[in-house]
């Protein structure tokens, strides 16, 4: 046998194996690049939900000063009500109706910070479900499947984590203990990996692990301000 034929032959017999390896290597490398477009896109939308609250929690906090001092006041108005003369006590009467009308129009504004924050929290992990689940079509897209790939995605999505310090009509507010970790944002994803092969394969080998995946926002204290930042949060 000439050297010709015997190169053709190993060729022929080593073809699987190197059609197997170079297919491997192929796999791997898209496989790698969609855990990082997952965790990306993951990351962008837990941190967005994440800076809507802390954005509007920043917002509630800065309205503290004007809430304290408009408790001051009224607490002032009411020792002058009680104990001042008459034409003290009849002027300390009509201010602290202005004053309580000041507090009505400043608990409307925490109120609305609180809403937009927690609706619009939510929304963006919304949009997060709708990008997973256009990813997961790509995906079967890609390898021409006609089965549907069994994906699931889980978001823990949180509310403003600030809690009252004093009580009144606008009331003053503060953040609460472990705040970072109280309002940490959670999404996690699982997929089979016999989903994300081309069915021609799955069907000859069996795979029956899965990818799993999770991505955690927080608020983060940074300077005098806080801001959102991407992990669990330790404080």
């Amino acid at each position: 046998m000439s050297n010709r034929g015997f190169v053709n032959i190993s060729l022929i017999a080593w073809f699987p194996f190197i059609a197997v390896l170079l297919f491997s290597a192929f796999w791997l490398i898209w496989f790698l690049q969609q855990k990082m477009v997952m965790a990306n896109l993951c990351q962008q939308y837990t941190l967005k939900s994440q800076e809507i609250l802390v954005d509007r929690n920043n917002k509630i906090m800065n309205l503290n000063s004007r809430a304290w001092w408009l408790w001051g006041e009224k607490k002032a108005l009411d020792i002058a009500i009680l104990t001042g003369p008459p034409p003290v006590k009849a002027a300390a009467k009509i201010r602290r109706k202005m004053v309580v009308a000041e507090q009505k129009s400043l608990r409307g504004i925490q109120k609305g910070f609180f809403n937009s924050a927690n609706f619009q929290s939510r929304r963006a992990l919304y949009q997060l479900r709708s990008q997973f689940r256009r990813q997961t079509k790509k995906w079967q897209d890609f390898w021409g499947s006609n089965r549907r790939i069994r994906s699931s995605l889980q978001v823990f999505p949180k509310q403003s984590q600030l809690a009252v310090r004093i009580h009144d009509i606008a009331p003053i507010f503060k953040r609460r203990n472990q705040h970072s970790r109280q309002q940490s944002i959670k999404a996690t994803w699982r997929i089979p990996l016999a989903d994300m092969l081309p069915s021609w394969l799955k069907e000859k080998v069996p795979v029956h692990r899965h990818w799993t995946g999770a991505c955690y926002s927080h608020p983060h204290l940074g300077g005098l301000q806080w801001r959102a930042a991407i992990g669990k949060g330790n404080h």
